[in-house]
């Protein structure tokens, strides 16, 4: 049981890692509870991998080794919610979605900012 639990959590985690004798021999060196960790392991990379895919452009950092994210602990990290990334409007306030930026302004199209400054 604990050989599947801990080998399911190494095969899915994305990042870089060793063999499986020397994953499982490393939890059990660094953390006296690894039994009681073990179940903990497969949802949080789960969870982790959600976040990080719903990244919409936002950074998320590159994926630790194994090693180094079971000796940090890294199954008890915090990840926002899967994040909805508000768009930017335009400039002129028409409420459309902006795709063009100039000079730090946003707007809905190159033609759409043009015909607004003649307008001025």
């Amino acid at each position: 049981m604990t050989d599947t639990i801990f080998e399911k959590a190494r095969k899915l985690y994305p990042g870089v890692r060793r063999g499986y004798d020397t994953e499982l021999l490393n939890l059990k060196k660094h953390h006296r509870d690894w039994k009681a960790i073990l179940p903990l392991l497969l949802p949080a990379i789960e969870k982790q991998i959600l976040w990080r895919k719903s990244a919409n452009g936002e950074f998320r950092p590159e994926w630790k080794y194994f090693q180094t994210w079971i000796n940090n602990r890294c199954w008890e990290d915090e990840v926002d919610a899967v994040s909805q990334k508000q768009p930017r409007l335009c400039q002129c306030g028409c409420g459309k979605e902006a795709h063009f930026t100039y000079l730090n302004e946003h707007w809905h199209s190159a033609e759409h900012r043009n015909r607004m400054k003649e307008n001025k």
